[in-house]
């Protein structure tokens, strides 16, 4: 009779397929690791050839050769380059962005100094206003404690009062459209005066930070309000203007302190002079000594009254220069 006999398997060749095993899972775990690092390579590569690309077409615009084959290290030798003569340019005057020109820096101060920014909540009767720049005070003479928290259709004329209304509430259907409205505001002294309010309705969190329709927020009016330049002038004014041998020099002036924060260089012809050199003076430090008790008086009965008022004097703006 026949038996079936199980032949027994030595304790080395037991480790031996213990370590074959062992050897096995090994090149596994190796080959999944090159195949990971394969991958991560292959990204860093496209990524690289990515940025190396976008720094070519920004260099072959500013290079003389505008050649656009350049290896990675003649690119980075470029930029290198471009960088150290930009921050040789601008060491004496680190605030400036290097993509604007003085020119343009200039236009942007004139244009902020013009206007200031508001948010309001939105609702039917309703827009409270939660912020508001400090530049408020150069356009309406108003602090911005003293607009935060109020209505701020309580600030407009109320013969605006529907029209600001209707197209502000319009707005709401139409979120992320951008309306512009021509109306009159209140300012600090009872009167009022023209304004342009651009603007747009967001949704906002409570840090009045733009949120995604999905977040939690609410909408908000964002709205910046500026006093447009004089483009307009009564026949006496646009004859002085047409005048060859009459000077314009057109300016706006906060409250009290008569301090100019704004010169309209569209209408001023003064010849060869900066404007900085009248930005944050008072007004009454180019008038003659003996006439500036009575110009002064002049402009405080024009705040007082909300009238024109025509003031001849003599404006002195250089040592040399004079003229009535």
């Amino acid at each position: 009779m026949a038996t079936d006999t199980e032949t027994p398997i030595s304790e080395h060749e037991e480790n031996l397929d213990n370590y074959n095993d062992e050897v096995e899972q090994d090149d596994n775990v190796r080959a999944n690791k090159m195949e990971i690092h394969r991958n991560i390579e292959k990204n860093r590569r496209q990524t690289e050839r990515k940025h190396f690309c976008e720094l070519s077409s920004l260099v072959t615009h500013w290079s003389p050769s505008k050649s656009s084959k350049y290896t990675q290290l003649v690119l980075l030798q470029i930029s290198t380059d471009l960088l150290n003569a930009i921050n040789l340019r601008d060491q004496y005057n680190s605030l400036l962005p290097s993509y604007l020109t003085e020119s343009e820096i200039k236009f942007l101060h004139l244009e902020a100094s013009n206007a200031f920014l508001f948010v309001t909540t939105i609702d039917s009767t309703l827009f409270h206003i939660k912020h508001v720049t400090n530049s408020i005070h150069r356009i309406l003479y108003f602090k911005p404690e003293q607009w935060l928290e109020q209505n701020f259709f309580s600030f407009i004329h109320p013969d605006d009062l529907f029209q600001v209304q209707s197209q502000l509430i319009s707005l709401t259907k139409q979120i992320h459209k951008k309306i512009s409205i021509n109306c009159r505001l209140i300012q600090n002294n009872n009167s009022y005066v023209s304004v342009i309010i651009d603007g747009i309705i967001k949704k906002v969190n409570k840090l009045l930070k733009p949120v995604s329709k999905d977040e939690c927020g609410f909408l908000a009016f964002i709205g910046i309000c500026y006093l447009p330049l004089t483009s307009e002038y009564n026949k006496k004014n646009m004859c002085r203007y047409k005048n060859p041998q009459s000077l314009i020099f057109s300016c706006r002036c906060t409250p009290n302190d008569w301090k100019i924060f704004l010169v309209d260089c569209s209408i001023s012809t003064f010849p060869s002079i900066s404007f900085d050199l009248f930005r944050n003076k008072s007004i009454l430090d180019f008038i003659s000594i003996d006439e500036q008790s009575y110009v002064h008086q002049t402009l405080l009965n024009s705040i007082l009254t909300s009238s024109n008022e025509l003031i001849t004097c003599t404006f002195i703006y250089s040592p040399n220069e004079i003229f009535t």
